[in-house]
């Protein structure tokens, strides 16, 4: 095992951890405590900050060597990292000189260098990719500031305990004015390490941030290969192999798209590179979803390996669209608290926060949470700092409302996860029927605070004139999200409700589209008594407002639910996303219904952007395992369900019957029976082991659960295909065609995965089954 590092920079030598010869106290405040290594450059100490009570390190000139170059790489590197704040650079807090040593403090890493990391050999292409992205947004903040590092190399990177990747050592590094330091480079001379400089650097010219891209491709390619690309047995033959020759094959191994990547870094050419380091972090995460599969059957496992791309991907993502990059522009907005007198406000203060959410979520560059995932810290004691690392966010805005008769108090702040500080914070006292207006200072207050440049127009559009209607909708909201059937019925009565007000009300008129979609996706109704009303819902609320991006989604959801039309669906869902990019349940639909169309590869990186958006959602993860499932991947499939979403709750019906049918697919039909034990009596889990049953023999037990339904049947509506299931199961082929003709017939909307369950498997090769897709416009 690895010897943990502790090091903010400078390369460590071997030697353990020692205590310094004495207790030296830096700058009045820095209590140096134990030696964490030591380099060319000189020592590095863990030490206590005792004004603010953190560990810190610090860095310090080694005795007797304080040459004039010597303390000004100090110096500059301290300028360099320290006018600079990105969670993927190493943060300086302050620098001075002690008894004739300069040091630099800076924040304390726990983890370990890349080149400890490539020592133990080569990394996977995700883990590669996930790091590559972290290190493409800290170069893209130096590079905006002027700043190119000139010297990355995996001695210069480190690897927090927790994934991060931080650049160290901006020693000689050049800055935006270069003139009279002696540091700076003069034309012809070489500066960075051999195996890692570009062709100009080389020469000896003038570095800028295409050079850092060039080193960037020589250390991405080291992480997949085990060996940087022109390295060779001396310095000399390493700096004539990037001049005048090919880098290294990457080998069959490292994906198409990721070797494209790389290759293009290393263009002797800077003009021929990637321009930027954003361009670059852009196209190295396209190549996350990996290179398009095969059509045909036989090759389900490719399809798979691609959705389990995503199930990585879904876990640590980086940049400003991907959750795992930590800028200051990614915000988790948690549940504000309820002070008011009477407790049944919640509603009301829940609302708030979602409507913040959503303005927030309009503005380009902004990377919000979506609201599944925020309020899944509700009611819990956790720090922000906890919060914030889970949700991989930079800041958080909590807060609290009180309501009294037509009075609202609001009070928020804005916290910065890595210290804790407060950024920002106001307390707003306004009259109810001031509310959207209210929201829409907040929201724009709080994009001043962290990216003025993106704030533009009001973010809170006042949807409704009337108080009562708005108050009746954050109800309808509020029971909506509880997910269960009476939270549903409600929801549609208090819907309903603000129509009456406002028949004007867009928003209104959505929720109660998705209300009725619900009720009949998830068989509580039968689908054909309650399609048109959620259609023309839909619709009327695209009539008010036709840039409504939750109208177009409620149709998305129509047209995949009740297989009513799947490209309008797929059209209808694109413009949601075009109209709300952060929407995650547009997202989500989105790839459920590319899933439906047989477009695993496609559906899968969608689930991606989905789980990105919101990390804690149930149904998004879920739907990651689904994907592998429709896959024929069922190991993957078992192992996402069982460590990821069931992890996050393990009363999540849905995934434990997808579960479980994995483990029956599997041929782990006990295991499966196991799983199915756990759930409820509703129709679909009872049929679910029904299948189960007969597809591990037990015809018998199966024909006693196949009465119980069809017995139920005449008293509740239960979904025509999950009576084909086990039809299908028991051999009764005929039977199982007539129940799928009625599934479509009654706009069941388990029928739309048809074409890619592997449910359904025993029926593929008979012509009714064709005949069938085709009906649906699945073939």
């Amino acid at each position: 095992m690895a010897r943990k590092e502790t090091l903010p920079g400078a390369d460590a030598g071997d030697a353990e951890p020692s205590a310094p010869s004495s207790r030296r106290l830096y700058g009045g405040r820095y209590a140096a405590e134990s030696e964490l290594g030591r380099g060319g450059m000189g020592h590095v100490f863990r030490a206590r900050d005792l004004k603010l009570g953190r560990e810190v390190a610090i860095k310090v000139l080694a005795p007797g060597r304080h040459d004039p170059r010597q303390r000004e790489r100090l110096e500059q590197e301290a300028r360099a990292a320290g006018s600079l704040n990105h969670p993927n650079i190493l943060d300086v807090h302050d620098v001075g000189e002690h008894e004739g040593e300069p040091y630099i403090v800076t924040e304390l890493l726990e983890g370990e260098t890349l080149r400890t990391a490539l020592s133990r050999g080569p990394l996977r292409a995700t883990d590669a990719v996930r790091l590559g992205l972290q290190l493409a947004d800290g170069l893209a903040a130096a590079h905006d500031h002027g700043i190119v590092h000139r010297d990355l190399k995996p001695e210069n990177l480190f690897i927090t305990k927790d994934g991060r990747l931080k650049i160290l050592d901006f020693g000689i590094a050049r800055l935006p004015t270069e003139a009279g330091r002696r540091l700076q480079t003069e034309t012809g001379e070489v500066i960075g390490t051999a195996s890692y400089m570009s062709p100009e650097q080389v020469r000896g010219r003038r570095a800028d941030a295409r050079s850092d891209l060039f080193a960037f491709g020589a250390v991405l390619q080291e992480m997949v290969t085990g060996a940087a690309p022109f390295e060779r047995g001396t310095t000399l033959e390493t700096a004539h192999a990037i001049l005048e020759e090919p880098p290294a094959p990457v080998g069959a191994q490292v994906p198409a798209q990721l070797a494209s990547v790389i290759a293009r870094c290393l263009c002797k050419d800077p003009a021929e590179r990637f321009q930027s380091a954003r361009e670059l972090a852009r196209e190295l995460d396209r190549s996350r979803s990996a290179e398009a599969a095969p059509s045909a059957w036989r090759k389900w496992s490719t399809l798979a390996a691609l959705a389990a791309i995503a199930v990585g991907a879904a876990v640590v993502v980086a940049g400003r669209e991907r959750a795992g990059s930590l800028d200051r522009s990614s915000i988790a907005v948690l549940p504000f608290a309820n002070l008011s007198s009477d407790e049944e406000n919640e509603y009301f203060s829940d609302g708030i926060s979602e409507e913040l959410i959503n303005a927030l979520s309009n503005v380009e560059g902004l990377r919000v949470v979506a609201r599944t995932s925020a309020f899944a810290f509700k009611g819990k004691n956790l720090g922000i700092r906890q919060i914030g690392e889970e949700l991989k966010v930079a800041t958080v805005l909590e807060g609290s409302v009180r309501r009294e008769g037509n009075r609202l108090r609001v009070a928020a702040q804005l916290i910065g996860v890595v210290d804790g500080y407060h950024l920002w914070s106001k307390t707003y006292d306004r009259e109810l029927k001031s509310v959207f207006a209210l929201e829409d200072e907040l929201a724009r207050a709080i994009v001043q605070a962290l990216e003025p440049k993106l704030l533009q127009g009001v973010l809170v559009q006042q949807g409704t004139g009337s108080v009562e209607a708005h108050d009746l909708y954050l109800k309808g909201r509020y029971f909506w999200n509880k997910r269960t059937r009476e939270g549903i019925t409600k929801a549609q009565e208090l819907f309903q409700q603000a129509i009456d007000l406002d028949p004007t009300y867009a928003l209104a008129h959505s929720g109660l589209a998705d209300s009725y979609t619900v009720f009949g996706s998830w068989g509580w109704a039968r689908p054909p008594d309650i399609v048109g009303k959620a259609k023309d819902h839909a619709r009327k609320a695209l009539e008010l407002d036709g840039a409504l991006a939750e109208a177009h989604a409620s149709l998305c959801l129509i047209s995949d639910d009740f297989h009513q039309d799947f490209e309008t669906g797929l059209r209808e869902c694109e413009r949601a996303i075009e109209l709300r990019p952060a929407y995650a349940s547009a997202h989500q639909w989105r790839s459920e219904l590319l899933a439906h169309l047989g477009r695993l590869p496609e559906a899968a990186a969608e689930a991606q952007r989905a789980a990105q958006l919101d990390p804690t959602s149930l149904i998004i993860s879920q739907l990651v395992g689904v994907i592998l499932y429709y896959g024929r991947d069922y190991d993957r499939a078992i192992e996402h369900f069982l460590t990821r979403t069931l992890e996050l709750d393990p009363n999540f019906g849905g995934a434990r019957g997808y579960l479980a049918l994995a483990y029956s697919k599997s041929g782990r039909h006990a295991e499966a029976l196991a799983e199915l034990d756990k759930l409820d009596e509703d129709p679909i889990w009872v049929a679910w082991r029904a299948y189960v049953l007969a597809s591990s023999g037990d015809r018998a037990a199966a024909q006693r659960l196949l009465a119980k339904i069809e017995e139920r049947s005449k008293r509740e509506y239960v979904q025509p295909t999950t009576l084909a299931a086990i039809q299908m199961a028991l051999g009764n082929a005929d039977l199982a065609f007539v129940w799928l003709a009625n599934g479509i017939a009654e706009l069941d909307p388990l029928v739309g995965e048809l074409k890619v369950d592997p449910m359904w498997d025993p029926l593929r090769s008979d012509p009714r089954f064709t005949q069938l897709l085709k009906r649906l416009h699945l073939e």
